[in-house]
């Protein structure tokens, strides 16, 4: 329970100073409400794939050579980042706060892969490197 704890306390904390930053960039300024419920629906996702992305980094850190660590790493990478971003399309269709309102499920989804997966990559391997480094 208290490693649960301690990472949605993290991936919160996260979302907060996103939060802060999204709130004071951009012409048009929306409100601290929507603007948190979207960085804790992105970054609460992510949370929620961290313990099969740590588990697959502890598998991983077993094979013992560093390129084959890294070519064990880049399919989990891919396929993690393109099931995160469309499970935060998921959550923010449902919640209604998209900042273009997609017409359906599918196309909220497909708009969250195709806008975040890359992005997601780079969360996957600042996971996987805090793993290794602990």
């Amino acid at each position: 329970m208290q490693r649960i704890l301690t990472v949605l306390g993290a991936w919160t904390a996260v979302a907060l100073l996103f939060s802060v930053q999204m709130r004071f960039q951009g012409e048009s300024p929306r409100s601290w409400g929507w603007i948190v419920g979207w960085q804790l629906a992105g970054w609460w996702t992510w949370a929620s794939f961290t313990p099969l992305v740590t588990a697959f980094a502890a598998r991983a850190a077993r094979l013992g050579s560093p390129v084959r660590i890294v070519a064990a790493h880049l399919p989990a990478a891919l396929a993690t980042a393109v099931l995160c971003a469309a499970a935060e399309g998921v959550v923010k269709w449902a919640l209604g706060i998209y900042r273009t309102t997609p017409l359906s499920l599918g196309a909220g989804a497909s708009y969250a892969v195709a806008t975040y997966w890359t992005f997601n990559v780079l969360v996957y391997a600042m996971v996987v490197g805090l793993y290794h480094a602990v």
